[in-house]
């Protein structure tokens, strides 16, 4: 995980108001968070068990091999899950944050669910800037 250092005392040199900043990195920090969190959801959809609020969850039906009980993945049809719930929750609170953020720049979140890169994709004005933050 890469740090995001900023030189504080540049900013009190060029009378840069710190609040401001430093409330930008909270929030960038709250989306790090939960880009992994969203990043370890599609995980547990992929391979269809893990936890959830405390409680192991598994979309096979065959129980007798697992070291716990699990209760049903699925959500009222065979094709939604719990994992696919949160995911899109924690989707509604990062739009919800990266809103927060910026006020007029064009940035984006992409979501995607192939747990083999990074399933959460930031765009400043169309240029991937996920490597830079989270």
């Amino acid at each position: 995980m890469k740090k995001l250092n900023i030189p504080v005392n540049l900013l009190f040199a060029n009378n840069i108001d710190t609040t401001d900043v430093l409330q930008q990195i909270e929030v960038i920090n709250k989306v790090k968070r939960l880009a992994r969190k969203h990043h370890r959801l599609c995980e547990m959809s992929c391979n269809g068990e893990g936890w959830v609020n405390g409680t192991y969850y598994s979309t096979s039906s065959n129980n007798k091999n697992s070291l716990f009980h699990s209760e049903s993945a699925y959500i009222n049809n065979e094709e939604t899950t719990i994992f696919d719930i949160e995911a899109e929750k924690i989707e509604k609170k990062i739009n919800k944050l990266i809103n927060k953020l910026v006020k007029n720049t064009n940035l984006d979140a992409n979501y995607q669910y192939d747990p083999r890169g990074a399933t959460v994709k930031l765009f400043l004005n169309k240029v991937n800037i996920t490597d830079l933050i989270v």
